[in-house]
């Protein structure tokens, strides 16, 4: 029974009972001037129940209703909106509810609308002219719904207000040709988070002022949009491989290709924007190649010479070298190294040279220095002559001798291309044909492996004072590793699938290894920083790139030392590959990995509580956070005590029923089948939970009276179980036993765990209900079973005695 006190004469702290009623009277006369200032300042009426209409800032008659978050089926009628005698109702705001059908009937009347939000519902369809008296529209937001399909005269002539559509977040997988066909003057539409895999090049081409187009998170693979005039588009997270210089909108300023699948592009794409500021290009994987060459120059002049920002420069990064950043000085080195000396042709000139290199290969010729390093050719009778840059890779004529300054004793201007040999790898037990493709002038065998290294080669051999580097031989079997012993500058011939080739055999060749390894790593512990250390045996090193196997973004340490240490907290249990790239001074490439195993922590976790100073309780949520170093299948609970140790209940009390965070538990008698158990706790439902813990609560305090289980009130669909209420169960059909049973759950009294059962079959169950309010309103405080209740306007003595009485109509106030 709820008592309570409310003739006391003298109070808590000495104070008497006139000085009170004064201080109360004071009060209410305050609240009230109070209520009547903010009512005549900035309220619309009517206002629908649960919602709040206010007045829009700067105007006396415009009306804003906000009703969002407030679990309403439907939208609000005439009725219960702001007269429209009075008030112009600008601004509609529904987000968040439970709105399924938006019917023509309950919007028509809202002819000054400028604002319409119905974003966060479960709308499935729209029906065409439903929006078509919505003359004035400029924003509407229809994203976060189960929309799958748009009419082409969803929006009519009458809409051609609108400015701003969100129809993000959808299940839409196409747009019709002539969907926007009317929305003359559409500035935004953000389409985003859809499943749409291709757009009609004519999407927009009646939107002469659209400048922002959204379609992120989408399934693109092609693009065509080359007669539009967007300024700003964001195509990022889609699944596009390529972008073309004939398809894209000229008018670009800003363009967002994150997170696609392009791999290169072609350098006239910057050339058809030529007015693009903004570029994002980050989350793709870029293959570093001499191809992508032209296309990466082109965007360090835009950068340079028209003031280009590559918005996200640092996550552009080669897929082909571990994600190195492709803008690093030292991978650049590594991967346009190769492109410095490209051959081709000049294309105006292309049918002479082919004429002429015919010419020359039966031709007799003879070498010709040039003063610069650029290897030339020349005819000995007519003394043409043509440069590398004019011939590509395949037309370079075989027997012409060349006049390159950097003439080698072993390989002379032939090239290290003319050497081969064997490599017996006891490793893994095979010989390996070994081709040479670069040289350098030493006999230093740690000089050797570096500059190799440096030319990304995997082999190296020391020969009469020359460093020849190459990799494996693909292609001709084990030519030079018969059984055959070779030795240095004998000749070999080898057959196989690419031709006959001859090669100069080189003894003694070794293999390229960083040297990269690991400090021995002991006990991990999740939470706990740990320091790690990768070392190499070469002196070139200089950048160091960290990959953690998480979520982490990759940390790269320049250190030009043959070691690299890196301190690290794993936030969470588990085993991760951890990885190291190295990079040299010339760019060359290599990286290693280690197992990491990280144990969960076995010191108590203490979270420190991050809230404000004060707060006005009345008037004013307050954000409050407990922050943990980290956390691994963390449950928490939280509670509240006010300074004078009474704990509040929200909303009422159990009174004789068992209550457990914040909810009255009965168990029902006998068992039941789940439809039977519904009807059992209705109007209130089963048995619903939240955490783990749970489980062993509802055993614990019922299990005595189970006979060998209890119904929750969950159902499934899908892989996901659902509460009547429609929100969705923390835990999924992973986590309950034998979920292919049934589209019912129950909590086993054998297993401690969750059931999937038929919902036929029948167990236990346990009704949930909320606190019981207090009467005629007010806060229940269990530690002494009052409640309390602020009149918020001024009483008589009469009046207010009489209030007290009916918060307890049972029991009368005592009169001492």
């Amino acid at each position: 029974m709820v008592k309570w006190n409310c003739s006391e004469k003298t109070l808590r702290y000495g104070l008497s009972l006139p000085f009170v009623h004064i201080m109360l009277l004071r009060f209410g006369v305050f609240l009230c001037i109070l209520g009547a200032v903010t009512q005549t300042a900035g309220a619309c009426a009517p206002c629908p129940s649960l919602c709040s209409c206010a007045l829009r800032s700067g105007t006396t008659d415009e009306c804003e209703v906000d009703c969002q978050g407030r679990g309403l089926k439907s939208l609000p009628t005439e009725a219960e909106l702001p007269a429209s005698s009075m008030w112009k109702i600008v601004k509609l705001v529904m987000t968040n509810n439970d709105i399924k059908e938006v019917p023509r009937s309950n919007i028509s009347f809202l002819t000054n609308l400028l604002d319409l939000s119905l974003q966060g519902n479960n709308i499935s369809s729209i029906e065409v002219g439903t929006f078509n008296d919505l003359t004035d529209l400029i924003t509407l937001d229809l994203s976060s719904n189960h929309i799958s399909e748009f009419s082409n005269n969803i929006f009519k002539s009458s809409l051609n207000t609108i400015k701003h559509l969100n129809i993000s977040h959808l299940e839409l997988t196409s747009l019709k040709e002539n969907f926007l066909k009317e929305l003359w003057h559409i500035e935004t539409i953000d389409v985003s988070y859809n499943k749409i895999d291709t757009l009609s090049t004519n999407m927009f081409r009646q939107n002469i002022v659209l400048k922002k187009f959204i379609i992120s998170n989408n399934d693109l693979s092609s693009l065509d949009l080359d007669d539009q005039r967007v300024l700003y588009m964001d195509l990022s997270y889609n699944k596009l491989t390529s972008v073309s210089a004939t398809n894209l909108v000229t008018t670009l300023l800003q363009l967002d290709l994150t997170g696609n699948l392009i791999t290169s592009m072609d350098p006239a794409v910057l050339d058809q924007l030529p007015n693009l500021q903004n570029l994002s290009l980050g989350g793709n994987p870029w293959e570093c190649t001499c191809s992508l060459k032209v296309f990466y120059e082109k965007l360090i002049e835009l950068e340079t010479s028209s003031g280009l920002v590559l918005v996200d420069k640092e996550n552009i990064r080669c897929s082909n070298m571990m994600d190195v950043p492709m803008f690093n000085l030292n991978s650049t080195a590594h991967w346009l190294s190769n492109c410095q000396y490209t051959l081709r042709y000049v294309p105006q000139r292309r049918r002479k040279f082919r004429k002429i290199i015919q010419k020359y290969l039966v031709m007799h010729a003879r070498k010709k220095r040039s003063k610069g390093k650029t290897k030339t050719w020349t005819n000995a009778g007519t003394g043409e002559w043509w440069s590398a840059d004019m011939l590509s890779p395949k037309e370079t004529p075989g027997n012409l001798q060349c006049s390159s300054t950097s003439h080698h004793p072993i390989h002379g201007c032939v090239g290290p291309d003319t050497f081969a040999s064997c490599y017996n790898d006891l490793e893994e037990d095979r010989k390996v044909p070994v081709s040479f493709s670069s040289s350098a002038t030493t006999s230093v065998v740690q000089d050797c492996i570096e500059n190799c290294f440096d030319n990304n080669a995997t082999y190296g051999v020391i020969a009469s004072g020359v460093c020849l580097c190459g990799n494996e031989l693909i292609g001709y079997g084990d030519c030079y590793c018969t059984s055959k012993t070779y030795s240095s500058n004998d000749n070999i011939q080898c057959s196989g699938t690419l031709g006959t080739i001859t090669k100069t055999y080189a003894s003694d060749v070794f293999q390229v290894k960083s040297g990269l390894k690991f400090d021995p790593v002991g006990t991990i512990t999740a939470g706990q920083s740990y320091m790690f250390t990768a070392r190499v045996s070469l002196r070139t090193i200089n950048s160091y790139t960290w990959y953690f196997g998480d979520t982490a973004i990759p940390q790269t340490k320049m250190v030009s030392l043959q070691y690299c240490s890196n301190s690290y907290t794993y936030l969470l249990p588990g085993t991760y590959t951890l990885t190291v790239g190295i990079l040299s001074t010339q760019g060359g490439y290599s990286s290693g990995s280690i197992t990491v195993d990280v144990v969960p922590p076995t010191a108590l976790i203490t979270p420190s509580i991050q809230s404000p100073a004060y707060v006005d309780y009345e008037s004013s949520a307050s954000a409050i956070a407990a922050v943990f170093t980290m956390a691994h299948k963390l449950e928490y609970t939280w509670s509240r005590s006010p300074d004078d140790n009474i704990t509040s209940i929200s909303g009422g009390g159990c009174n004789s029923l068992q209550e457990y965070h914040g909810r009255c538990l009965a168990l029902a008698t006998g068992v039941h089948t789940h439809t039977q158990g519904v009807s059992q706790c209705s109007p209130d439902m089963m048995l619903s939970i939240h955490f783990p813990s749970e489980l062993t609560y509802a055993l614990t305090q019922f299990g005595g009276s189970v006979t060998n289980g209890i119904y929750l009130d969950a159902q499934k669909s899908g892989t996901e179980y659902y509460w009547s209420s429609g929100a969705k169960a923390y835990f999924t059909t992973t986590d309950v036993t034998n979920a292919g049973l049934g589209n019912c759950v129950y909590i086993s009294k054998l297993t401690n765990d969750l059931q999937g059962t038929d919902c036929s079959n029948t167990y236990n169950v346990i009704c949930q209900s909320k606190p019981k309010q207090c009467h005629s309103g007010g806060s229940l405080y269990s530690s002494n079973d009052h409640c309390y209740k602020v009149l918020t306007t001024t009483q008589s003595w009469a009046t207010a005695d009489a209030a007290c009485t009916a918060l307890d109509p049972i029991s009368p106030p005592s009169q001492d």
